[in-house]
């Protein structure tokens, strides 16, 4: 678990029901990203979705609203004009939410 500012994670672990409402699968590549991030997911139902990602500190970097299908979904953030770090990407719907960690590296 990890707590910063108004944020609060936990890494690794899909916070969901075990009733087939939760996230089918989500996955995030490359991992560390220079500058794109790729997240792969799908949901066992169709339903509206918030994609945040906040930095190590807390700070909100990224909000989208989506909309989830049981399909396998592939979604893109420019993460290139992003300060290096750890951020957190969270997925979140009214019944679950996901939590993945991943590195941005510089532009190099």
């Amino acid at each position: 678990k990890w707590v910063g500012g108004d944020f609060t994670a936990n890494c690794g672990a899909i916070n969901g029901t075990a009733d087939g409402t939760g996230p089918a699968s989500i996955s995030l590549f490359p991992n560390p990203a220079a500058h794109t991030l790729h997240i792969q997911f799908s949901s066992f139902q169709a339903k509206q979705a918030t994609l945040t990602v906040h930095s190590a500190a807390g700070r909100l970097q990224y909000r989208e609203q989506l909309k989830l299908s049981p399909q396998l979904q592939q979604h893109q953030v420019d993460v290139s004009a992003w300060p290096p770090g750890v951020y957190f990407l969270r997925l979140q719907t009214k019944e679950w939410q996901a939590v993945r960690r991943f590195v941005k590296t510089g532009t190099g």
